[in-house]
């Protein structure tokens, strides 16, 4: 199956497509844009590619996709518009990458802000088209701080699969309550200073899982951590959404994460 036979049939259901290049994290992705206007809904083709569907049926699948999707209605006024962008703003890391986007360092990694354009949609802003002020913009984004969930890794499978009897693991996931971007929390140490005061712990390891989890453990080995990570990521994680190739250290008593 190849991109151009599911850009046809598309086409063939009156849809208005077209291929583009995308980067994502650091790593270029085949999108499809769906339809006109302002602001489209963008299809990562090769998430479908490797699901073993014929074109008609891949095509279906993405139609789903895109019906549930409720792209809003929005002007391009308000890409560039700096009350909206500052009221709507916040942060989501990634690692770090030769994209124009807003953003500064964190860590070894890089935070990117982002603009809300509806329930679950969002926006990067690039550096051509915000003219105020850049770091204004960044402290604004941070001070939108996500409604973190750090839970243990037993209750969210549990909360996740009601049905299913987890055994307590000694494992706590970090999250936002609509499961995106979580790993911001990097950005927040006081997120690990609280969770490390309620339980009485000087210090704290977390590992990245991906730019929407983080899971905190207790004590860990850095090389044996830092295989595992790999291993996950090379297995488990979208390339696109790999966040870290080692794991964080948390200290309670200076409130720092080094790595």
């Amino acid at each position: 199956m190849k991109y151009t036979e599911i850009v046809k049939e598309f086409e063939n259901r009156g849809y208005e497509v077209a291929l583009k290049e995308f980067t994502k994290n650091g790593v270029k992705l085949q999108g499809l844009e769906i339809g006109s206007g302002d602001i489209r809904p963008v299809l990562y083709v090769d998430e479908y590619m490797g699901l073993g569907l014929t074109v008609d049926e891949t095509v279906d699948k993405m139609i789903e996709v895109i019906e549930r999707s409720h792209c809003p209605e929005f002007s391009t006024d308000d890409l560039t518009d700096e009350n909206y962008i500052l009221d709507n703003c916040f942060l989501t890391i990634q690692r770090k990458s030769d994209e124009q986007f807003v953003k500064r360092e964190c860590l070894d990694l890089e935070v990117v802000v982002r603009v809300l354009v509806a329930k679950d949609g969002s926006y990067r802003v690039p550096t051509s088209v915000y003219s105020g002020d850049i770091n204004a913009l960044l402290e604004t984004a941070h001070s939108h701080k996500p409604d973190f969930i750090v839970e243990d890794v037993a209750t969210t499978i549990k909360r996740l699969n009601p049905e299913m009897d987890v055994p307590f693991l000694p494992m706590w996931i970090v999250s936002t309550p609509n499961g995106h971007y979580g790993a911001v929390a990097l950005d927040y140490p006081e997120v690990f200073k609280e969770f490390c005061d309620k339980n009485g712990w000087k210090q704290c390891y977390i590992i990245p899982s991906s730019v929407h989890e983080l899971i905190i453990i207790e004590n860990g080995d850095m090389i044996e951590l830092a295989n595992m990570i790999s291993q996950v990521n090379d297995t488990e994680v979208r390339p696109e959404e790999v966040l870290g190739t080692h794991a964080y250290i948390y200290d309670r008593k200076s409130n720092t994460l080094t790595y």
